[in-house]
């Protein structure tokens, strides 16, 4: 995994976020990774309260980019902890050749709380 957004352990990210993870071989070169690996059983997020449960989503990928993106169904929870996983292994994430990530990769972020605002007369 080249690069995750949100960024791991950023905070006050909006509830409106979409989950990213853009992939590449050896840090540099590009690879193709196979689309059919990428989905909901290989790519999820789980609130850190509540770590057996995934959050409800889609999961697409786009080639072009070696981008997969996590769509959380009705967004996501305002004030709260995230842990987004890709899995390893033989039911993991592959690329063309067969090839899996070395270890699972997950990283946490949390949303932005509710704020609310009171005026007086």
């Amino acid at each position: 995994v080249l690069s995750a957004v949100p960024p791991p352990a950023s905070t006050d990210i909006s509830t409106s976020t979409n989950v990213t993870a853009t992939f590449s071989k050896d840090g540099n070169t590009p690879t193709d990774m196979l689309a059919s690996s990428i989905d909901a059983n290989t790519f999820w997020l789980t609130l850190e309260v509540d770590p057996a449960n995934h959050w409800p989503a889609q999961v697409t990928y786009d080639s072009a980019t070696k981008t997969a993106t996590l769509h959380p169904d009705g967004g996501l929870q305002s004030g709260a902890s995230y842990t987004a996983t890709i899995k390893s292994g033989s039911n993991g994430v592959k690329d063309t050749q067969g090839e899996s990530l070395a270890q699972d990769f997950s990283w946490t972020f949390s949303t932005a709380p509710v704020v609310c605002i009171i005026i007086c007369d």
